[in-house]
């Protein structure tokens, strides 16, 4: 069986499964934190780039339906490995936070 990109990583694993389970508008909110953390830890998106992918894309998965989280979930895929975990693990702070 192939995995999914981010079957490789438990952490992005966990964290993305965490978005996916949230509620819509807990979802929006993990997203656009996860987009400003990968950003401010350098990662330098395309946004153009993206938005061109997500026309030509039948959009499918659940993360599709919403801008940001398609955004969020593409960047991080896309982010290398030390951003990946830095921002996984303040998002996931985050997220804790937000629960207590």
């Amino acid at each position: 069986m192939k995995r999914r990109w981010y079957e490789m990583s438990a952490d992005v694993c966990i964290l993305v499964s965490m978005i996916e389970l949230a509620q819509k508008s807990d979802r929006e909110r993990y997203a656009k934190r996860l987009i400003s953390e990968l950003t401010d830890l350098g990662f330098k998106p395309e946004p153009k780039l993206y938005e061109k992918c997500a026309k030509k894309y039948k959009m499918q998965r659940w993360y599709d339906a919403d801008r940001d989280v398609f955004l969020a979930i593409e960047y991080l895929k896309d982010a290398n490995k030390e951003i990946q975990d830095a921002a996984i693990s303040r998002v996931s702070e985050y997220m804790r936070l937000q629960a207590v």
